[in-house]
């Protein structure tokens, strides 16, 4: 199983079903026109891409590892968490009652041996109580899995309203004000909000990074999955 990393809304939206998808930007970004091949079945299409972890399958090719594993691979949820209380049992190791940022629920889960530092003679630093834990939850904290059922490649701005709502946005219309210059004359316009909360939370993320902004248009991976299941 790997990781599905996601912030606490985010991993909000993928419990309650909404979002279903999740795009990250190809490092490094292809060259120009280059034309991707489907490797899954060997179509060709200057859109989509879905690459595969073997190199060999496409010779003298640039590859690219698909962030999340293809189709199949099994998925946890790491969500954002935090330590609300801290014990010992009786062979001294620390029980984390753990809060996840998501819905403030609560577990106590033993800390694994594999995150221990018994060589240093100490515990990891971040072991306090209301310390957050670094990068989110430890998988054996994990609440949620599911599977990658689609993987492929597209432009940043080939993105749907339907994709923006399944990137875990409102897909509710609405309307806009809108001014001209200094004149005071208003009008109204119809929005897609999911569009441009995908839009907005894009640029917070990645638009001061080199060629990787909304306008910037780059190339994104996009990995699709299952509705999550309780673990």
């Amino acid at each position: 199983m790997r990781p599905l990393t996601l912030t606490a809304d985010m991993a909000l939206a993928a419990i309650l079903g909404p979002k279903t998808e999740t795009r990250r930007p190809l490092n490094p970004q292809p060259p120009a026109g280059m034309n991707f091949v489907d490797l899954l079945d060997g179509s060709k299409d200057e859109r989509f891409y879905a690459w595969t972890e073997e190199c060999d399958r496409l010779p003298n090719a640039p590859t690219w590892k698909a962030p999340f594993g293809l189709p199949g691979t099994e998925l946890w949820l790491r969500e954002p968490g935090r330590i609300a209380e801290l014990a010992y049992s009786d062979g001294s190791v620390p029980l984390l009652t753990i809060e996840y940022l998501t819905d403030k629920a609560r577990r106590v889960v033993p800390l694994p041996d594999r995150l221990g530092l018994e060589d240093l003679g100490r515990d990891p630093s971040w072991l306090k109580v209301g310390h957050g834990i670094p990068n989110g939850i430890f998988r054996e904290a994990a609440r949620f899995k599911t599977v990658v059922i689609n993987v492929r490649v597209e432009r940043l701005q080939d993105i749907s309203s339907y994709g923006a709502a399944a990137e875990g946005f409102d897909n509710m219309p609405g309307e806009d004000r809108i001014r001209f210059g200094e004149v005071d004359c208003y009008g109204t316009r119809r929005v897609n909000y999911a569009m441009r909360g995908f839009i907005r939370t894009w640029d917070r993320i990645y638009g001061k990074r080199p060629g990787l902004s909304w306008a910037d248009n780059p190339w994104v991976s996009v990995t699709a999955w299952d509705r999550m299941v309780a673990i």
